[in-house]
């Protein structure tokens, strides 16, 4: 009681450093990554920090370039390569009998994904303005049971490898070739029903008389 807490006082940079003639740690003498650690501290807000704490960030994600005005500037992510995941994948076969001649939309739905409901009007649309010219292929994978069903279905058409590839990309639809079995456009929680539309004429245009 009535006893004052101790100030702690602030870390010292230079100790248990080696220092040459001129004040500085010495690198030769001194491990070479903890002299970068130190000038990069001594140059940056890290320096308000706890030295070992400091120590380790710098440490663990490498140097950080400083910029004029001594703030640390931390590294652009990665720019991402390839395709989105959902994009989907070739097949390089022609797909079932039952499918050629005609245009194929395939469409991976579940009864608990929200963009599969806003779009289903729209599907609905092209269905009954299709009707007969288009063949219209829905994939299920609300579940297990659902899902197994579904492949089933897609090794019996030649979709097996597709729906592989996205059946995690719920309201993925594509727009196919039967010929080839690739998917000529795709899209994802699109509703845009002139854009469906532009897409099975391409794939007509593609097949033969």
């Amino acid at each position: 009681m009535g006893q004052g807490v101790e100030a702690r006082q602030p870390f010292d940079l230079t100790e248990n450093l080696d220092l040459g003639p001129r004040g500085q740690p010495d690198e030769v003498g001194s491990n070479q990554s903890i002299w970068r650690v130190f000038r990069y501290i001594r140059n940056s807000p890290l320096q308000a920090m706890p030295f070992p704490l400091a120590a380790l960030l710098l440490t663990l994600g490498g140097p950080l370039p400083v910029s004029p005005s001594g703030f640390a500037q931390a590294a652009a992510p990665p720019a991402s390569s390839g395709a989105s995941a959902w994009v989907a994948q070739k097949q390089g076969g022609a797909l079932a009998p039952s499918l050629q001649g005609k245009p194929v939309v395939v469409d991976i739905y579940a009864s608990w994904c929200p963009a599969c409901q806003t779009i289903e009007p729209t599907l609905r649309s092209l269905r009954q303005q299709q009707a007969g010219k288009v063949s219209f292929v829905t994939f299920d994978v609300s579940d297990a049971v659902q899902l197994k069903k579904s492949r089933e279905r897609a090794a019996g058409l030649g979709l097996g490898a597709f729906l592989e590839a996205n059946r995690s990309q719920t309201s993925l639809v594509a727009v196919m070739d039967p010929a080839s079995g690739t998917a000529v456009q795709t899209f994802r929680a699109s509703s845009d029903e002139g854009a469906y539309k532009a897409a099975i004429k391409k794939v007509r245009s593609m097949l033969k008389p």
